[in-house]
């Protein structure tokens, strides 16, 4: 996998972490795209890195998700690489709800993003493979 010349989605990736790994896939040579639902830090960000291209969305909403989508699709031309960096908190008792965790060799609850048949599958290993020599 080349770690060069992609077009790369971060969730999440206005602050923290997300940024962080928004700006070494930029140094790599990537078009970086960021999303979050927190406009203030979307634009703090692209004024840090001019080059990071912000979208704003919600995760947790399939409609955000869908424009999201489209937008990618007629101003980028889609995109090849996701770093699912974003999450949701979705209070729960633990110890009433038999819900709440997933059971033995489930895994936990998919966002609508990795429902919403985004490339992830197809380049999840690619993706670690290169987190890890980024790092």
């Amino acid at each position: 996998m080349n770690p060069h010349g992609n077009t790369v989605l971060v969730t999440g990736g206005a602050s923290g972490i997300g940024l962080a790994i928004a700006q070494a896939f930029s140094e790599l040579g990537n078009r970086v795209l960021i999303c979050g639902r927190d406009p203030e830090k979307l634009a703090r960000a692209q004024r840090m890195n001019p080059s990071l291209h912000a979208i704003s969305c919600d995760i947790t909403k399939s409609s955000d998700v869908e424009t999201m989508f489209a937008a990618i699709a007629e101003q980028h031309g889609g995109f090849n690489m996701l770093v699912n960096n974003a999450g949701s908190l979705i209070p729960s008792d633990f110890l009433t709800d038999d819900e709440a965790l997933p059971k033995r060799g489930e895994r936990s609850r998919p966002t609508f993003l990795e429902r919403s048949g985004s490339p992830r599958r197809r380049y999840r290993s690619s993706c670690t493979r290169t987190m890890r020599r980024l790092s």
